[in-house]
């Protein structure tokens, strides 16, 4: 599953409740949807809990920083590390505590350098959508219903009708959206230690 995929981080009622008003279900639906991939896109990551999901990494430093946060590792969410064999050798499976130490989304390893590439199958994500991530993507999907093609204002006739300027871009993140989901970015780059 790519980050951008999964449910969309809010319902149709979170969406009539927030705009306080009836709101088509499809309608509701493709701009819960969009704004969705909007914040997921911003911030590189699912949000939604995921299940084991597995993934190469790039090894080769003493450290394997994990993409999708936060990692869940419990009983029922086991963490497996696998070093991958290059030119026919054999893998190597990891072990929390013998080969590596976990530190949230980083496995450090012990002594020597991880192989050039990791295989973890990990879970990761919230069970419930934080609360500053549904505000933003209700925001980001009220915008795109109140005015869906980005206009300043309309006239026709004797009528007119002006937006406000946090209106504009339909589903785009506004400053405040960006400020808002900051914390949830995935790191651009990672460092390296040997």
């Amino acid at each position: 599953m790519g980050f951008m995929d999964g449910p969309p981080l809010a319902t149709s009622a979170d969406l009539e409740a927030y705009l306080q008003r009836d709101i088509p279900t499809e309608q509701a639906e493709v701009s819960l949807r969009i704004a969705s991939a909007v914040v997921r896109g911003f911030t590189g990551q699912q949000i939604t809990f995921v299940a084991g999901d597995t993934m190469v990494l790039e090894g080769g430093g003493s450290v394997v920083v994990l993409p999708q946060r936060p990692v869940v590792v419990d009983v029922d969410n086991p963490i497996e590390v696998v070093e991958l064999a290059e030119y026919g050798g054999g893998n190597l499976d990891g072990t929390d505590g013998v080969t590596y130490t976990r530190f949230q989304d980083q496995l450090q390893r012990y002594c020597g350098t991880w192989s050039p590439r990791v295989q973890v199958t990990y879970s990761h994500g919230y069970a419930t959508v934080p609360g500053d991530v549904l505000a933003a993507v209700l925001d980001i999907a009220g915008r795109s219903l109140t005015n869906p093609s980005g206009l300043r204002s309309v006239t026709i006739d004797d009528y007119s009708r002006t937006y406000a300027s946090e209106t504009f871009g339909g589903a785009s993140l506004s400053e405040a959206n960006k400020l808002t989901l900051a914390n949830y970015r995935r790191p651009v780059s990672t460092t390296r230690l040997s």
